[in-house]
């Protein structure tokens, strides 16, 4: 975008994409946005706390949602 000269009134991401979100609008330097990764990363891989899982966007109602998914899925509105 930089290239094109293309200045965005905003940027917005999700999970790892909020820290290159961080690194393009320049919050965060190069060096500070593989540091964060890395440590999101360690966090992430070795915390048994934290489940693992997958995330997908749907186009439906809670409701709807809920009757297609299998016990123990969680459904949010974001």
């Amino acid at each position: 975008m930089k290239a094109l000269n293309i200045t965005p009134d905003g940027i917005i991401g999700h999970s790892f994409g909020e820290i290159a979100c961080a690194y393009a609008d320049g919050c965060l330097t190069t060096r500070e946005a593989m540091a964060v990764t890395y440590f999101r990363g360690q966090v992430t891989e070795s915390d048994k706390k934290i489940p693992r899982g997958l995330m997908a966007v749907v186009g439906l109602s809670k409701a709807e949602t809920k009757k297609l998914c299998p016990k123990g899925v969680f459904v949010c509105l974001q």
